[in-house]
Order: C-alpha cells, then sequence, then structure tokens
C-alpha cells in the first residue's frame, strides 16, 4: 500500500461525483460554470504555484457554500486539466474568428486587428460578445459543467463550418460574456491559469501526480486519492503487472495507456556527464525521427507520440505485421522507440520531416524502421523499475531484429571521457543529431529529465552550432503577455541572382522581455501592414509565411545572428530551401548592415560545409591519443549508419545501382545474442592512433550518395566544374522552357542529353531561354513563370555546352522592366 505523509490531503475531499449523478444533484453551486472560471481566476492570480494549490485545495474541500464540496469532482479535474482528455476541435485562432464574425455579424479584419492587440481568442470574442447587437450575452449564468461537456462533446465531432456555427450559437444564447471565454479556453485546451496538471493534482497529495505520469488515467487517479478517512480507496482496476507490491499499484503503467516519457537534459560537455556518472555510462544514437510508445495487447495495438497523442496511421501501419515477428514471445508489452524513414538499399538514415504522408513517397526504396531503445513491460511485468542494464537485457534476449524494419538502437558502455568524445565525434560526423547518455543503475522514471543528451549546439557554448547572419523581413504580433508586441520574427537573406529576398526561418526565442520590447519599438518604425494577396515584388515568401508586418524597405531592416541545431531542408522556405532547425536569436548585428548579412550564396556554402565537414576538433583536443587505454582497445561501436545528406527533393532512381549486401533480405530476421552484450552487425574499429591528427583523419567524413528522387532541385552553382564522364549530369537538377524564339531542337537535345529536363508547365521552369537580348516586360513574365526562375539568352546554353562547365547567370540575364 502506498505510504502516505502523516498529513495527506486526500483525506479533506468528499467522494467523487460519477457523470451519472442525477440532474437535481448536478445542478448545485459547486458545479455551475461560473463558479469554475471563479476559481480559474483565482487560481491564476496567484503567482506562487504553492498558494496555487492551497488555493484549489481549499475549495475542493469546503466547496462555494464553507460546508463541503458537492461538485463533480472527476469533471472538474478533467476541466482544469483540459489537455489530458486529447480531443480534438479542429478550431485554430482563424477558424474561431470566422465563425464568430458570422455569428456576431462583425468585420472578420476588425477581430483580427483586435487579436493582434489582445493576444488572447477567447478575451477577443468575450469583448464582441458583450458588445455584440445581433447576439445579447445572458446577464447571469445559466451553464453547468455537465451542460459544457455535452456541448464540447458535440464540437468535437462537429467538422463542418455550419454544423461548428450551430453548436457555438447554442452556446451563446445560454451564456454570459465570461462564459464564452472559459468555453473557448477549454476549446483551446488553455485556461489561462499558469498552472498544470502537476499543480492540480498537488492538491490530492504529493503520490497523485507521479501516478498520473504512469497510468494518464485521471479517473483512476480521482478515485484513488479522493480519500475520505486519510486512507486510499480500494485499489480496483489496476492491471495484473501492479500487483507485486501495492505501492506501485495506482501508479502501475498500464497496457494500452500512455505513460509520460522519460526525457533527457542538455549535457554541455563531456566532463559535465562524467560528473553525473562517474562509474561510467551507457551512450544510444540520438534518432532523429519521431518518437514512438508502442503497446502491444494480444493482436492489439496503440501507438503514442511524444505528447502522447495517437500517431497517425501512414507512419506506423507497416510496423504491426513486422512487430510481432521481432518479438514473437510477448503477448502484452510497452515500448519506447524511434521511428525513422530508411533507405532500404543504402541503409540511409533520412532526413527529419520525411515521414509526411506526401514526403514519403518521394524517396525511391523507403520504409518505415522502428528503432528499439527500452522496453517498460513485457509479457505482464512492469519493468520500470529495474535498472536500464537489466531492462537492456530484456530487450536484447527477446527480440529478433529485422533489418530495415524493427531494429534495435545502437548502445555501448563508455568508461572514460575519451571514449565519449570519440563516440560523440563519430556520430556527429555521420550526421546524426547526437547521443543518449544513460546511468546503467537508473530506472524508468515517467516525465523525468534524468537522461543526458549530447547536441553539437550543447557544446562548447555553442561553438559547434550552425549559425548565419539574416536580416528581419516581417514580424508577428504575439500571444499571452506578448500580445500586441512584435515577438516572432520572419528572417531571410538576399539573393543577388534573382535580386529577390528570401525566407529562411521564424524565429522567436532568445530575447528576454525587455529587449523585446526594444525590437517592437524599432520594428514599428520600419515595418507596415503586410497583405497576403498583394506581396511585394522585392520579396519571394509563401502566402501561408507571410507574418503580421512586413519591412517597408528591406535594405533598412536589423541584421540578428540566428544559431540553431543545425541547417536543415524546408519546403515553406524560399532561400533555395535552406532553413534552420529550432532557431533562436543569439546577437543583435548592429555593426552590420542588411547588404553586409550572409547572402544566399553564402548561406548555400555554409549549409553546404554543415553536411559535408562537421568539424570535432574541439571534441578531440583534449584526447590523449596515445596513453589512453580506450584507444589503444578497438572501440567496440555498432556501424552507425551515415545519415542522408538530404537532397532538397527527390529523383526518380539513382544513376548507380548500389552495392547488394551481403545480408539477406529486407526481412531478414537475425538471431538475438545471448547475455548482456549488445548485437553487432558491423563493427566499425578505431584505428591505432599515434598522433592527433590520425584521430582527426579517422573521423573524416565520407561521402555517400543517397537513392533518392529529386524533383524540383536546388539550382546549381554557378561554380560547379564538371570533371571527364561528368558532362552527362552537366544540368541535372534543372528544368528549363524554351520561349518560340529560342526553340532549337538541337540545343534542347543537349540540353536533356546533359541531364536537363523540359518543362512541360511554365510554372515548373528553373529557367527560361530566350534568343534576344532585349528588356522583357516582367508584368507579362509573372503570371507565367514562378519569381525565381531565371531568364536567360540562349548563348548561356551554348556557352556551357562548349566549356563543360556552367556559366554565370548575371552575365547572360534579361533585364526584367516593371
Amino acid at each position: 500500500m502506498i505510504k502516505l505523509l502523516r498529513n495527506c490531503r486526500v483525506s479533506h475531499f468528499t467522494r467523487i461525483r460519477s457523470r451519472g449523478m442525477s440532474s437535481k444533484q448536478a445542478r448545485n453551486e459547486d458545479n455551475k460554470l461560473d463558479t469554475f472560471r471563479r476559481i480559474c481566476d483565482e487560481i491564476a492570480g496567484e503567482a506562487s504555484y504553492l498558494r496555487k494549490v492551497e488555493k484549489l485545495e481549499h475549495f475542493l474541500k469546503k466547496g462555494s457554500s464553507g460546508s463541503g464540496f458537492k461538485g463533480d469532482l472527476l469533471q472538474w479535474v478533467q476541466f482544469l486539466i483540459p489537455g489530458a482528455t486529447q480531443r480534438v476541435y479542429n478550431l485554430q485562432n482563424k477558424a474561431l474568428l470566422k465563425l464568430f464574425a458570422r455569428i456576431f455579424h462583425v468585420d472578420q479584419q476588425q477581430m483580427h486587428l483586435d487579436l493582434e492587440q489582445d493576444g488572447d481568442i477567447s478575451e477577443t470574442l468575450r469583448k464582441h460578445f458583450a458588445s455584440s447587437s445581433k447576439l445579447k450575452p445572458q446577464a447571469q449564468s445559466k451553464l453547468y459543467l455537465h451542460e459544457v461537456e455535452n456541448m464540447l462533446c458535440q464540437l468535437e465531432q462537429r467538422t463542418k463550418e455550419d454544423e461548428q456555427t450551430e453548436v457555438l450559437q447554442e452556446v451563446c444564447k445560454q451564456a454570459t460574456d465570461l462564459d464564452l471565454r472559459t468555453f473557448i479556453r477549454l476549446i483551446k485546451q488553455d485556461l489561462r491559469i499558469n498552472a498544470r496538471a502537476r499543480h492540480i493534482l498537488d492538491a490530492f497529495g504529493p503520490e497523485a501526480y507521479p501516478a498520473y505520469q504512469s497510468t494518464r488515467d485521471l479517473k483512476l487517479i480521482v478515485e484513488n486519492f479522493a480519500g475520505t478517512q486519510g486512507k486510499p480507496k480500494s485499489l480496483k482496476g489496476l492491471p495484473k503487472a501492479a500487483t507485486k507490491s501495492s505501492k506501485k499499484a495506482i501508479g502501475a503503467i498500464q497496457v494500452m495507456t500512455p505513460i509520460s516519457p522519460m526525457l533527457a537534459n542538455a549535457c554541455k560537455s563531456v566532463e559535465e556527464a562524467f560528473k553525473k556518472n562517474p562509474g561510467g555510462l551507457y551512450s544510444e544514437v540520438k534518432y532523429d525521427g519521431e518518437r514512438v510508445q508502442i503497446h502491444k495487447h494480444g493482436s492489439e495495438f496503440k501507438f503514442f507520440s511524444r505528447n502522447l497523442k495517437p500517431v497517425v496511421d501512414h507512419k506506423i501501419k507497416e510496423l504491426k505485421d513486422y512487430i510481432p515477428r521481432a518479438f514473437p514471445g510477448a503477448n502484452d508489452m510497452i515500448l519506447d522507440s524511434e521511428i525513422i524513414l530508411v533507405n532500404t538499399k543504402t541503409g540511409e538514415l533520412l532526413p527529419f520531416g520525411t515521414l509526411g504522408a506526401h514526403k514519403k513517397h518521394t524517396y525511391a526504396n523507403a520504409s518505415v524502421c522502428l528503432f528499439v531503445f527500452d522496453c517498460l513491460l513485457y509479457d505482464g511485468d512492469d519493468l520500470t523499475q529495474l535498472s536500464f542494464c537489466k531492462r537492456r537485457e530484456i530487450l536484447e534476449q527477446n527480440i529478433k531484429p529485422i533489418k530495415h524494419h524493427v531494429q534495435l538502437s545502437e548502445s555501448q558502455f563508455l568508461k572514460t571521457k575519451n571514449e565519449l568524445a570519440m563516440m560523440t565525434a563519430k556520430v556527429l560526423q555521420a550526421n546524426l543529431e547526437g547521443v543518449v547518455l544513460k546511468s546503467p543503475e537508473g530506472t524508468y522514471q515517467p516525465g523525468k529529465r534524468n537522461w543526458l543528451k549530447v547536441k553539437k549546439d550543447y557544446l562548447f557554448g555553442g561553438k559547434m552550432a550552425d549559425t548565419a547572419d539574416l536580416v528581419v523581413l516581417g514580424a508577428w504580433y504575439g500571444s499571452g503577455k506578448k500580445g500586441g508586441v512584435l515577438s516572432i520574427f520572419l528572417m531571410g537573406c538576399y539573393d543577388a541572382r534573382d535580386r529577390l529576398w528570401k525566407t529562411v526561418t521564424k524565429v522567436h526565442s532568445g530575447l528576454d522581455d525587455a529587449s523585446n520590447d526594444e525590437v517592437h519599438e524599432s520594428l514599428m518604425k520600419l515595418t507596415e501592414r503586410a497583405d497576403a494577396s498583394k506581396i511585394p515584388n522585392w520579396l519571394l515568401c509563401k502566402k501561408a509565411l507571410i507574418p503580421d508586418v512586413l519591412a517597408k524597405i528591406p535594405e533598412q531592416m536589423p541584421v540578428w545572428e540566428i544559431t540553431g541545431a543545425e541547417f536543415t531542408q524546408s519546403e515553406a522556405h524560399t532561400a533555395a530551401g535552406i532553413s534552420i532547425r529550432f532557431p533562436r536569436i543569439t546577437r543583435l548585428r548592429s555593426d552590420k548592415s542588411a547588404m553586409q548579412a550572409n547572402d544566399l550564396e553564402h548561406l548555400e556554402q555554409l549549409y553546404a560545409a554543415s553536411k559535408q565537414n562537421v568539424n570535432v576538433d574541439l571534441l578531440l583536443a583534449n584526447c590523449e591519443a596515445d596513453r589512453d587505454d580506450a584507444l589503444k582497445n578497438k572501440l567496440k561501436l555498432e556501424k552507425t549508419p551515415q545519415k542522408s545528406k538530404a537532397p532538397k527533393e527527390a529523383t526518380a532512381s539513382s544513376s548507380k545501382k548500389p552495392k547488394r549486401s551481403k545480408s539477406a533480405s529486407d526481412d531478414e530476421e537475425v538471431t538475438p545474442s545471448k547475455g548482456r552484450s549488445s548485437r553487432k552487425m558491423h563493427k566499425l574499429e578505431a584505428p591505432t592512433v599515434t598522433s592527433q591528427g590520425n584521430l582527426k583523419d579517422f573521423f573524416k567524413p565520407k561521402i555517400v550518395i543517397a537513392d533518392v528522387k529529386i524533383e524540383n532541385p536546388p539550382l546549381a552553382s554557378t561554380s560547379s566544374n564538371y570533371g571527364k564522364g561528368e558532362d552527362r549530369k552537366l544540368f541535372i537538377g534543372l528544368e528549363a522552357h524554351f520561349v518560340a524564339d529560342a526553340a532549337q531542337p538541337k540545343l534542347m537535345d543537349e540540353f536533356v542529353r546533359h541531364g536537363g529536363i523540359l518543362a512541360k508547365c511554365t510554372q515548373r521552369a528553373s529557367l527560361v531561354f530566350h534568343d534576344c537580348n532585349k528588356n522583357k516586360d516582367l508584368s507579362q513574365l509573372r503570371p507565367l513563370y514562378r519569381r525565381s526562375c531565371r531568364h536567360l539568352n540562349i548563348k548561356w546554353l551554348e556557352e556551357t555546352l562548349k566549356m563543360k562547365t556552367l556559366q554565370p547567370y548575371p552575365l547572360y540575364a534579361l533585364l526584367l522592366q516593371s
């Protein structure tokens, strides 16, 4: 039985009200929506988390009358933690404004402007409801919690605008303006009380929240922690896996119920890792995929994402056939894993984001692969209280890996700092995200950050991170306390070849409140209201990324240093598809003008350098190459898959047929090894190192060509050179349209023979050839071609074929007159 603290708070609470309580019982003061709203406002008004807990605890003890709480306790808790229901209403701010503009008969654009200043959609709608002449709010609140619950259930099932409008109108007919504000906050799953599930459940005692992290079952938690006489209630409804000790019972994990995943804290140095684990630690590759928690009960499966929502079916439907084959002896189990797209011919791990429904199909020979790194429950036995090394042993003994479908994550026990430095360098050189470090004796603690993660942007004060000096092109107004303040920024660079400013990333972190206010004041003088239907001629930007305000004159905008985890590819941005992952503002470059910031050509060089040659000198600087036992002995590391260099888009097939591996087919099942040692697919042995230089040579990157298709690849660099035998690739990735006066069959054939594509649609063309040097009218060309395409004299093609190298575009570019 869980050992309760002497002053356990659960003794104060009355019994839980069931959903089946009579209408008369449900209609009391404690179940009114207005009462719920009042308590939320009181909790929000408390700055201290302890005072928030005390405020809620007092109400749940005394109720509105002071003689005892008489409301539906489970309903209260579910409303106080609205995200726990994982409901999806498909009502974002824009959709809500549209629906309520129709209900209130007000201008939607004006509501949008008010939202920018308020930063809170619920407050904006409350104001318009209070002043509405079409639909008047009630003078007194008449809604009860169970009625609101029914309306939310109806709204969840309605997907058409007319149906949603009908439900919202019904709410407005019965609600005060404050009732509507609370209802909208329940839809948005943000009560704006600055209190999370931990603080709500702390009102039931210190054991409630840890139990919730394991079970995610509010009904079970409330039933067992809302006692009447200082004792927990009977432990009903608990799984067999929880019966070994009653301490585990209430918080026992349950198959088919998601568990808060164990997380990792940032580790900023090798020394920090060993300071916390001096006896050594396990290192695992941090795969750059999507985390998935797998629950198997007999033949039934459930897949949960990192935020415990169901994983979309197209990402995991193939795995349902492979998991039973990989774990033939398991009836019930819970696995912690990562899914990532793998090239089945080369074994390469494809870039983050390729698991999308449409993106995935652009890659040839790709399969979703499950990398399993932990086991929380196996055959009904709860393993979370076992040490990591024991859980790993159970995992290794029971898995039969299936190549490219279900595999065991790489794990290596490291005893020295040198070994960790080498392991990290090896992983970074393979263009993988980093490593995760785990204590050998550590248990699995749901929701706790007791693992460590090492990524290149964490190390050496960010000196290994990818950075770029970009220009602020526009901004969005923030929400919440940043309502009315420009706090999300659109960053971009100048493309001298196209004479356009192009977008790179959105950034919202890195500024404190005071700095953000100063930036807001300065940007208000340099920007103007943006209109998505009238994108200025100087900007190439996707419509979905048009911000609230845009630069008046981009050359006068400030330059900021943006740092991120890595340069990446994004279809949303127009700077050759280059973007920055996890961006943050690290410096305001007042010493640079907009035209001195990194332009697109420089950005492309930075991107290429970051992918082809990750500099690990800082990591290896402290390795004593010829003295440390860890370097004399060969590191027994599994072969780390090289991550694809991520071409922007994909091609039908590779020009070279990759060599077939000696291993069996893609579905080959590998017999697991016995004992604690990891399975070794291929061993990558460290050389016998006698000098610092040799050690660095060991980590020189190996160029790997991904077997993928490129539909609209980046335009080739003007400085590209092609050696002998490579002239057939001269125009690879270029799609051209020949206007009538330049359509010479011989040149068109040569263009195709050297890898180019003739555009069937002018909108797909990246190059347009003309047989003249005359200026062209921009207004006539814009409807026919993309903004980013180049208009060249046909002589560029002739000269390129003659010299067998791409000629500089500007020398042959046509002047476009607006």
